[in-house]
């Protein structure tokens, strides 16, 4: 007589579909469950971060800054970014904001390195200029020491004649 078919309340072995759960199967679902929470709570703030703080400083701003200056604020023709015009560069960073009307970031008559930039008031922005790692120029703010967040990213330009990094920072 085969044991196929037998109930298990009458001695057969419990097959497949009737077992209970293993500590195998209870082990993988805690652990799981860990990873689930762990990952949750891990990326939650990462996730908040456009929604509190100053709502707006940070490494897109101050890239998007770079990009403007670099590519389109500061040059002669944009047919040749990151070539900039000695003429309005020299102005921009005299602190001369609306600056010339022949250049390019005066044409929207901002009056101040926030709004040619396109920051609102709460975002704190420097443009620094370096020549061989030695600062030659700057507009805006030193940024504050200790405990403020301050995102920086940096161009390579062809200013007067020569190559110059130029580091924008947002805090």
């Amino acid at each position: 007589m085969s044991t196929r078919g037998r109930d298990a309340s009458r001695g057969s072995r419990p097959t497949a579909d009737r077992r209970g759960q293993t500590t195998i199967d209870y082990g993988i679902g805690a652990a799981l469950f860990v990873v689930v929470v762990a990952f949750t709570l891990a990326f939650t703030p990462t996730v908040l971060d456009p929604f509190i703080g100053d709502g707006q400083a940070g490494f897109p701003t101050a890239d998007r800054g770079a990009d403007q200056l670099a590519t389109d604020l500061l040059v002669e023709d944009p047919a040749e970014p990151y070539v900039w015009d000695d003429d309005c560069t020299d102005e921009f960073f005299s602190n001369d904001i609306p600056g010339p009307s022949d250049c390019r970031y005066a044409q929207s008559g901002d009056s101040s390195l926030n709004d040619v930039l396109g920051y609102d008031s709460r975002v704190n922005a420097n443009v620094t200029l370096y020549r061989n790692e030695v600062q030659v120029d700057s507009i805006g703010p030193t940024h504050a020491q200790g405990g403020v967040a301050v995102s920086t990213t940096s161009r390579v330009v062809h200013y007067d004649g020569r190559h110059h990094r130029m580091v924008v920072a947002v805090w």
